[in-house]
């Protein structure tokens, strides 16, 4: 029994430490645990800490975030705005000029609205090209636009030409000049500078240079005219022109028919092409020269003609000079119209009929002479350059009475200003001067000052100088107490040796 009881107690013992073990490893877990709970509790305040600052700071970054969204659509409306107001700048400006802006209206809307009111046109009209998308810079080339701003609308009008079916040809008309003899020409004088006339030539239209510049330009060799003045008849209408057009046979006598005298070369530019009629009363030489050819190439001109020159040639005569112009259009006229007849011999043949009798005209050819009169014109000169000469000379005067009168003014004011300083300096001088100076003016000098004469009259002097002492002690008796006196000491016969007279003033006590 002891025995067990014995092993129970120390098992009991040891189980009881096993267990006192247990619980401080426990009680040390349980205060790790304590102590890690509040680490982490720590750490979850820190953790929350910063997480409210990111919060903070995440709500300044959505805040700004949307700011700067806001600011960006804002500048993006801004800067639409700004190209909308510079599209309607431009526009406006563009339509000044007579241009279609095509934020205003493209060519495609433009085509399709011209179809939908091109069948409600007056009979006989139409628009001046066909409406095909193809043809919209045509039909943007003829229009006529208006602008105005009215009640904060910009408004646009649309002026688009109509034209008639019937088609004109126009002509330019130019004279051409025919040799009759020698320096002689005969031409017809022009009554338009253009006329256009219908394909069957019995209605025609003459246009002045003026008019004909107002014409719209389609396409090449295609106008748009406004028509001003009627259309005219070609039988009904006396004209020139139009009858030459009608290949007759002899001059009507409505033409203007001259003849000018010219002893050079006359010339006449084509306008769509590098071509000049020619005319010349003698056979002229006409040399060509090309950029890209060394030699040049010379032409005989005789009587009238033609001649064309490339784009980089030039061509010289002997008065004229004649360089091409670098637009050339061709032109759907095969050929020039010249009318087939002989304008010299219908002139002359005229002449005869008529049988005009030209007489002589005499002129006065006694002219007075000019030259008796220049010697008078010479003399005339002559004094001329005299008073010019008179004139230098009053001039340097007076520059030199310029410069010398301000220079005599300041010597006169410096010189006086000198005299005025001496005289204050004599002033100053005499008025320094004190009493003694003034009643003995010969010398004076201190009494302390040692005077040593001539042994030769050493007794004299010293008798004599006792002597004045007290001769004029009664009249320095205001000066006893001074430090110096003035004496005067008056050689009988000349003056020491070694003895120098000075002045000196009393010193004032």
């Amino acid at each position: 029994m002891n025995k067990d009881e014995t092993s129970v107690l120390q098992l009991l013992k040891e189980q009881t430490k096993i267990v006192q073990s247990t619980i401080i490893n426990f009680n040390n877990t349980i205060g790790t645990l304590d102590f890690n709970e509040n680490l982490l509790k720590n750490n979850i305040k820190k953790i929350s800490d910063e997480l409210s600052k990111v919060k903070e700071n995440f709500h300044f970054l959505y805040i700004k975030t949307g700011i700067e969204e806001h600011v960006t659509i804002l500048n993006m409306m801004l800067n639409q705005l700004q190209l909308e107001i510079m599209t309607i700048t431009n526009a406006i400006l563009v339509a000044r000029k007579g241009v279609l802006h095509p934020s205003i209206l493209t060519p495609l809307r433009l085509i399709n609205e011209l179809k939908d009111v091109s069948e409600s046109l007056p009979h006989g009209l139409e628009f001046p090209v066909p409406l095909d998308p193809l043809n919209a810079n045509l039909i943007l080339n003829v229009i006529e636009l208006q602008v105005y701003f009215e009640n904060k609308r910009l408004i646009y009008i649309i002026n688009i030409p109509l034209i008639e079916t019937n088609l004109f040809y126009i002509y330019k008309i130019s004279p051409f000049p025919k040799l009759m003899s020698n320096n002689q020409f005969i031409l017809i004088q022009p009554s338009s500078k253009y006329i256009a006339i219908d394909e069957s030539k019995q209605q025609f239209i003459t246009l002045s240079e003026i008019e004909f510049n107002t014409c719209l330009k389609i396409i090449e060799n295609k106008f748009i005219c406004k028509q001003q003045k009627p259309v005219s008849l070609a039988h009904l209408a006396d004209n020139c022109e139009v009858k030459l057009l009608q290949f007759t046979n002899i001059i009507p006598d409505i033409c203007d028919k001259r003849i000018i005298q010219s002893d050079r070369a006359i010339f006449i530019q084509l306008q769509t092409s590098n071509t000049w009629l020619f005319a010349v009363p003698h056979p002229e030489t006409l040399t060509i020269s090309c950029n890209n050819k060394k030699n040049h190439v010379d032409v005989i001109l005789k009587n009238c003609g033609s001649v064309t020159i490339g784009k980089q040639c030039k061509a010289y005569s002997a008065s004229s000079m004649l360089i091409p112009h670098g637009n050339t259009v061709q032109s759907n006229i095969s050929s020039d119209f010249i009318p087939p007849f002989d304008i010299s011999d219908n002139c002359c043949e005229r002449i005869k009929e008529e049988k005009i009798n030209i007489s002589e005209i005499f002129l006065n050819e006694h002219y007075r002479k000019l030259t008796k009169h220049i010697p008078e014109l010479n003399v005339a000169s002559h004094k001329l350059e005299d008073i010019e000469k008179l004139g230098d000379e009053i001039l340097k005067r007076k520059l030199v009475n310029n410069y010398t009168f301000p220079a005599s003014v300041i010597a006169y004011i410096l010189a006086l200003l000198a005299i005025i300083f001496i005289i204050y300096k004599l002033y100053t001088k005499c008025t320094n001067k004190t009493a003694c100076c003034g009643i003995i003016p010969n010398l004076c000098i201190r009494v302390n000052q040692s005077v040593e004469p001539s042994s030769r009259n050493s007794d004299r002097y010293v008798a004599h100088y006792n002597r004045n002492i007290s001769q004029n002690s009664e009249n320095v008796g205001n000066y006893e107490n001074s430090e110096e006196e003035n004496v005067n000491l008056q050689a009988p016969s000349r003056r020491p040796i070694g003895y120098v007279p000075s002045r000196r003033p009393l010193k004032e006590k």
